[in-house]
């Protein structure tokens, strides 16, 4: 039995929760093995590769290293961390997906992991007590994104009842409030004031998304279709197939204006499509098309 393979085939068929589980264990192995390698050949220092993908809390830091603030919601310190967050992610990424769709979460994730970050870097730099620590204290976790993810879900099916070990059937609306409510209170109690930070800003992007969406705008339009040209970036070339016309009369500019039109209709509706029911909606063809156009 290959299971390399059925890892691969796993996360194929497997939707946008799946995937996401998937993506923050294989980063938190991945770190965990370079930290031991590092630590094995580092004569002793503390190194260890967290430090250049979590989001520190001095703006100046994160100009130098850009990429943290999306790289830290997908670390992880260790092994309860972790999978407490991907308990969370796919209790509750099941009913924003029932909810909001499937095709919404990744950007809601992604969003509200970046609104926690800035939440926990603006705050660090203007309260006193704080920016004592800014210029060592870095936030990591996937727990704002999930924050977002939940609140989301709450808010906008606030009367749905769940049911909770040792307590019953709960409604979302109090879910929301008890979480919430639980970083408000631990803020300046607990070591991770940084990390409650960062749950209340992931948790006000859930609360803004679910306004927003309400009032018919959706914030995951925009990043689905630039997330699809990206993608489409990295996907295998599809087989090229040459054939040969003799004597084809040239097109005039009529002919070629309304080629160009109709091709730009097709775009349109292709990017139309993802925006409401996600890229793998596309049948073959359509993703090819779209693979072609983002190479012209």
């Amino acid at each position: 039995m290959n299971i390399w393979q059925d890892i691969k085939k796993a996360y194929k068929d497997g939707g946008i929760i799946t995937r996401l589980i998937f993506i923050n264990v294989s980063i938190f192995l991945l770190v965990q093995i370079i930290d031991i390698i590092l630590m094995l050949s580092s004569d002793g220092l503390p190194l260890s590769v967290v430090d250049y993908l979590a989001v520190p809390a001095s703006f100046s830091e994160l100009l130098v290293r850009p990429w943290s603030i999306i790289t830290y919601m997908f670390l992880h310190k260790d092994v309860m961390h972790i999978l407490f967050n991907m308990l969370m992610l796919y209790w509750f990424g099941q009913l924003f997906n029932y909810f909001l769709g499937a095709h919404r979460m990744l950007a809601v994730y992604i969003y509200g992991g970046i609104a926690g970050a800035l939440m926990y870097m603006i705050v660090f730099n203007l309260i006193p007590p704080l920016t004592q620590e800014v210029g060592y204290s870095q936030a990591l976790g996937a727990s704002a994104s999930i924050m977002a993810i939940v609140i989301a879900a709450a808010l906008f099916q606030p009367e749905y009842k769940v049911s909770l070990l040792f307590v019953g059937q709960v409604k979302l609306a109090y879910v929301a409030l008890f979480v919430v409510g639980l970083d408000v209170l631990m803020l300046f109690q607990s070591t991770n004031t940084g990390g409650h930070l960062a749950h209340l800003g992931g948790a006000l992007y859930g609360y803004m998304f679910v306004q927003a969406y309400k009032n018919k705008k959706d914030h995951s339009v925009w990043f689905n279709k630039y997330f699809a040209k990206l993608t489409a970036l990295f996907k295998p070339k599809p087989k090229i197939r040459v054939t040969y016309t003799r004597n084809a009369p040239p097109r005039n500019d009529m002919e070629y204006n309304q080629m160009k039109k109709e091709k730009q209709q097709k775009l349109d509706a292709i990017l139309d499509k993802i925006s409401k029911s996600g890229y793998e909606s596309l049948s073959k063809e359509e993703k090819d098309f779209l693979f072609k156009a983002s190479k012209e």
